[in-house]
């Protein structure tokens, strides 16, 4: 049993180099929802997620073939399970059916515990007692180009496809005996994406907006599955002003099983968000 304490946040330390890609795998989704209207030529939009967390993570010795602990950052290490984050994003349409988009989300917490157990991350070893800082962060920017094949003064259906760029970073640290053990990473790694996206005009004023990714791989020793939903409803104040509110779910696990790493990420967040809106 692990004990949580609230720790405040520390500095990021770098180590090793070889669990992060499992998380970039997963963290790479979080990219803000299509609230833009079809007559819109370009547009501009920043605000707020609440987002309810819940993070977990196992990585075993793949050398010696010892389990690793399996670690629950919001039960084990005190992390906050909810956060106000803030997210923005862009876009500019080429013609009527094709656009270019940009967007940018991040989100960052830290927790610790004196631990009543040894913990297992890797191939290192937390004793009893020992009182262990946590932190996690993930950085996501995001490009991709869409095509709208269904496009009226009313609505548009469309496809996307991209890039997500994700700096993430992660850190274990203790002060044993006077010496620190630590197992830390950061690393910043490009992952594709696709997604199948839709705006409605109910009226001049309100609209309807709407994003689904559904993704399921398994490839070179890495298995994944994606389900990323989320909805709005978006009013325009004025003619280049508006302000919308959704709510956003997502959930996903990644599973490695290579020669020098075992390791399994389970990340999943929901909940509602507002933004305001520049367009033209």
């Amino acid at each position: 049993m692990i004990v949580p304490e609230s720790l405040p946040n520390g500095p990021d330390r770098i180590a090793k180099s070889r669990f992060l890609p499992a998380i970039l795998m997963a963290a790479a989704i979080a990219a803000p929802a299509h609230a833009e209207r079809p007559e819109d030529k370009a547009w501009l939009k920043a605000g707020l997620f609440r987002a309810n967390v819940d993070t977990s993570l196992k990585v075993d010795d793949a050398n010696l073939g010892i389990p690793g602990t399996s670690i629950d950052f919001e039960e084990d290490f005190g992390f906050r399970k909810h956060a106000w984050k803030p997210k923005i994003e862009g876009g500019v349409r080429l013609g009527k059916a094709f656009r270019i988009e940009a967007d940018y989300f991040s989100l960052g917490r830290s927790g610790g515990v004196m631990l009543d157990e040894e913990i297992r991350i890797d191939d290192t070893v937390f004793p009893v007692n020992a009182e262990v800082d946590a932190s996690f962060r993930t950085d996501v920017w995001r490009i991709a180009a869409g095509w709208s094949p269904l496009h009226s003064e009313k609505g548009e259906l469309g496809l996307s496809a991209g890039v997500h760029l994700t700096k993430a970073r992660y850190s274990f640290v203790a002060d044993v005996n006077g010496a620190q053990l630590e197992e830390a990473q950061s690393k910043t790694i490009p992952l594709p994406n696709v997604s199948l996206f839709g705006n409605y005009n109910i009226d001049k004023t309100w609209g309807l907006n709407g994003r689904v990714d559904l993704l399921s791989m398994k490839m070179g020793g890495y298995k994944g599955t994606l389900v990323d939903a989320q909805a709005t409803v978006s009013a325009r104040l004025h003619h280049n002003i508006g302000a919308g509110l959704g709510y956003r779910y997502v959930d996903y696990d990644v599973r490695v099983r290579k020669s020098d790493l075992h390791a399994d990420v389970n990340y999943r967040y929901h909940g509602p968000f507002v933004y305001a809106e520049l367009a033209f």
